[in-house]
């Protein structure tokens, strides 16, 4: 769908070609999109063992008043590359956020996850209840999910959410407007703003 599930205010993007190319860069609330439409891939940089990690808001509502079980969630490596070599640009923030969430290794072939927390704690909180599948979530109860994604590498990617609610059921495709969602290592590089 087209929700909006990219995290910017707190987001960092290394670019594919130098500043001095592509312009200035826009104010925090536009940095993102610019950032995403000149190629750049989101990699905040959460310390050495994940690599680059790119969180996604993952909405997760029934559209009737059945409730609707999540069967399964899975995700797929569209592309792996070398991780991405630019300058970086950056919304920096230090909100703790607190949420259901998912991690995904997307360095695994097939990516997997490798913790969550079906309860919304801090994430990074240790004592969590990992999230099972199948997940029931209801129509009058909306939840989020958030994704976070990390990789040593450069990798292009996209989830599917496979669902039913007893009568229909379906694979909602998870990416950016039909595109993957592409998340790189932070490579150290100079001209950083």
């Amino acid at each position: 769908s087209d929700l909006e599930h990219y995290m910017d205010d707190c987001s960092s993007f290394i670019l594919p070609k130098p500043l001095s190319e592509l312009g200035r860069a826009p104010a925090s609330d536009q940095l993102g999109n610019w950032a995403r439409a000149r190629g750049a891939a989101t990699a905040e940089n959460f310390g050495p063992k994940t690599g680059g990690t790119e969180r996604i808001m993952l909405p997760l509502q029934g559209t009737t008043a059945r409730p609707v079980t999540i069967t399964e969630l899975t995700f797929q490596a569209v592309d792996r590359q070398p991780a991405l070599k630019g300058p970086t640009v950056s919304n920096e923030c230090g909100d703790e956020t607190v949420a259901r969430y998912a991690q995904i290794d997307l360095d695994r072939k097939p990516p997997a996850i490798t913790g969550s927390s079906a309860d919304k704690v801090s994430v990074g909180d240790e004592r969590v209840e990992p999230i099972k599948f199948p997940y029931l979530v209801s129509a009058t109860d909306p939840e989020t999910l958030l994704l976070i994604a990390s990789t040593h590498n450069m990798v292009a990617w996209r989830a599917h959410l496979s669902w039913s609610d007893g009568e229909t059921s379906g694979v909602a495709v998870i990416d950016d407007h039909g595109k993957p969602f592409l998340t790189s290592e932070p490579v150290v590089a100079f001209g950083s703003l």
